[in-house]
């Protein structure tokens, strides 16, 4: 089942090549200026956390052509090629499951970019050895993992867009880090040390513990995601 999975997924990924590599550049690029300006400047430590910001936002996804995407209107929301797929005779937990391999060629080499950038670049990211940092990749991947596949199941349409919340968490945080970016900026104010710096001290404090979380979030997400998004197939009267 997850060969044809796979084989269903190349639909939305050969059609959308130019857009995939577009999203990976844009987001490495980006990343890297940031990184570049931020250590040779004094600067707030809160910039630490846009790696965060890209993680929870799933920011590759918002590369996806409209067809492939959630509807604002229409049946249900959902996308129009999701749509397409449920009144094919194709079986419901394929469709559910390409969504694993949408989210794979999007979102992890953008991602490892990114991580590398911070730590060939960044002057508090590099001092981890390559233990630390191997670990540091996982934990981040795992988190990914499951926001990017939790934005994935808006495809499948809802009465009340599933994604919703996750893009107010998203907002919420963004607006936080961006207030205090700015108030260490222009003031006295002082953000001290941002969630992804502390995270990274308690994930090498407990890595075996962090190791554990980290693969039961990937065990979790990679189990739990499909069941939902083939339940709400199920339900949905396409």
């Amino acid at each position: 089942m997850w060969n044809k999975a796979y084989k269903l997924s190349l639909n939305e990924l050969k059609k959308s090549l130019l857009t995939i590599v577009l999203s990976w550049l844009v987001i490495i690029v980006a990343t890297a200026m940031t990184v570049t300006l931020y250590n040779v400047m004094e600067s707030p430590d809160p910039y630490h956390d846009i790696l965060l910001i890209i993680i929870v936002t799933a920011v590759p996804l918002f590369f996806r052509r409209k067809v492939f995407r959630p509807n604002s209107g229409g049946k249900m929301r959902s996308s129009e090629m999701i749509i397409h797929y449920s009144g094919l005779p194709i079986p419901k937990g394929i469709i559910a499951k390409q969504q694993i391999f949408i989210y794979i060629v999007y979102c992890i080499p953008a991602y490892i970019g990114v991580m590398i950038i911070f730590y060939t670049f960044d002057k508090v990211v590099s001092q981890l050895s390559i233990g630390q940092f191997l670990l540091f990749v996982f934990v981040m991947l795992s988190i990914s993992l499951f926001f990017g596949l939790t934005m994935l199941l808006g495809d499948f349409g809802s009465k009340y867009h599933d994604s919703i919340f996750w893009i107010i968490v998203s907002a919420i945080v963004c607006i936080v880090v961006f207030f205090g970016v700015i108030l260490g900026m222009f003031s006295r104010f002082s953000y001290g040390r941002g969630i992804l710096l502390r995270g990274i001290e308690l994930m090498t404090a407990h890595p075996y513990i962090a190791s554990f979380i980290s693969l039961l979030i990937v065990f979790l997400s990679i189990g739990l995601f499909p069941k939902m998004a083939e339940r709400k197939l199920r339900k949905l009267d396409f």
